[in-house]
């Protein structure tokens, strides 16, 4: 399989010689709506559909502007390009993962044939997924959906010229993008001031709620009703899924610093840390 067509391909800007490496559960729908921003799609995003990855999968990917990028990308194999890697903290991104598989259906069928009983209905707790987890294939390509697999992709390998990463737990998402599009010399985008951006936040991430229970949070099972209002900090802060972070994501964690190897950009970390869906 070639290396551009492994998902989650990555985005190309056409007038810049900058590609986008982004993960599921890396705020990767803020970060496609920032890329189709800057390439002036963004109204013919909004009027395709609600979710930009629609936009993305069903129509970006096909365009003949993107399969020209790529095919020029292909030949380079990076040389003259800067890779632009949108990444999180493992153990943070672990608990978004499993936000996500309690509360969608993605992963629910295979869930109830593998627990024997009605996943929806009785909740899921962190340790059955890892137990689910543990063993398969977690680095694209697999069979396993990408929203498990770890943030390391094979685009990474390609001898981009520059290579920047921006960590959305250690540095400000916004903050970062507004960073690169300056040393891009791109027009600064205000995502203050549009209003997808907010919409954004508050329909897709999840309002943190405190743990008051007996029982170790990560032995704890979420129902979809719950998932909402959802204790992100108090799992992040589980022993339990840092370890189970570094066992199934382990390939990621010499990779998802913040740095500019041309030290061009100097990212402003997070006064404190503060938790991403």
């Amino acid at each position: 399989m070639q290396t551009l067509n492994i998902e989650p391909r990555p985005l190309i800007f056409s007038r810049r010689k900058l590609v986008v490496s982004w993960s599921p559960k890396s705020a990767c729908s803020h970060v496609a709506l920032w890329f189709f921003y800057k390439e002036g799609l963004f109204q013919s995003v909004v009027y395709y559909h609600e979710w930009p990855h629609n936009f993305r999968a069903q129509v970006y990917y096909h365009a003949q502007t993107y399969l020209k990028q790529a095919q020029a990308l292909r030949d380079s194999n990076g040389t003259g390009y800067t890779l632009l890697r949108i990444t999180r903290d493992p153990t943070k991104r672990m608990v978004s993962i499993f936000r996500h598989v309690c509360r969608h259906t993605f992963l629910r069928e295979a869930l109830d044939a593998h627990f024997r009983r009605p996943v929806a209905a009785t909740g899921l707790s962190l340790t059955e997924l890892h137990d689910y987890l543990r063993g398969r294939p977690l680095m694209v390509p697999s069979e396993v959906n990408f929203h498990l697999c770890a943030q390391y992709h094979p685009v990474w390998e390609m001898e981009f010229d520059r290579v920047i990463t921006l960590n959305i737990d250690s540095h400000g998402l916004n903050e970062g993008l507004n960073a690169v599009e300056r040393g891009f010399d791109l027009p600064v985008t205000h995502f203050d001031r549009i209003k997808r951006f907010d919409k954004l936040r508050r329909d897709h991430y999840a309002r943190d709620a405190p743990y008051d229970g007996t029982a170790p949070i990560e032995q704890v099972r979420f129902t979809p009703a719950m998932t909402r209002e959802f204790p992100k900090t108090a799992l992040e802060q589980s022993p339990y899924v840092g370890a189970m972070a570094a066992e199934l994501h382990g390939v990621d964690a010499a990779h998802v610093a913040t740095g500019d190897t041309a030290r061009r950009i100097a990212f402003v970390p997070k006064p404190a840390a503060v938790s991403l869906p």
